[in-house]
């Protein structure tokens, strides 16, 4: 697959020990590379649901919390403008990078699908990366230099430090 998406259904606070199902959400998104973290702007406190669930994910593992993470304000149709604003301001206290997104606007949805591409593009850039590594591997293995084989130069990822 190119690009595998999880759905995780909220956190409750108190998930990280077992309340709820919490537990199995976090392994889930344990799984995932990115966040994609939609907090609902009809919500009453969404930058209080927002931290609640990054507390969460920080006690349950460190790991989830230096995931790296795309926070969307959603349904920001749903209330009025100068709500909407003052959410989005409380929000950025807690995340400098909020985008708020509706279905019924387009242009919010286009900047979702090229964020969606752009990581789709550098996971393929990654898999290349490290298909070609591990041809080299192979071909040192059986005693052939990677001069021989054309391949030089390293990946902008830097996959395949290891082999130097």
């Amino acid at each position: 697959y190119e690009l595998i998406i999880a759905d995780i259904p909220g956190l409750i606070e108190g998930a990280s020990e077992g309340r709820g199902l919490g537990v199995k959400f976090l392994q889930h998104i344990e799984r995932t590379k990115i966040l994609f973290h939609l907090v609902a702007a009809d919500s009453e406190d969404p930058a209080h649901d927002y931290v609640t669930v990054r507390n969460e994910l920080k006690k349950y593992s460190a790991d989830l919390d230096t995931k790296k993470e795309y926070l969307f304000l959603s349904k920001y149709d749903l209330i009025p403008a100068d709500e909407m604003k003052k959410k989005l301001a409380a929000l950025k206290k807690c995340n400098k990078k909020v985008i708020p997104i509706s279905i019924h606007d387009e242009a919010t949805l286009a900047s979702v699908c090229e964020i969606l591409n752009e990581i789709k593009s550098k996971a393929k850039g990654r898999e290349a990366s490290k298909r070609m590594w591990e041809s080299i591997k192979q071909a040192e293995a059986l005693g052939v230099s990677a001069a021989d084989l054309d391949m030089k130069g390293q990946p902008e990822d830097g996959y395949g430090e290891e082999l130097k």
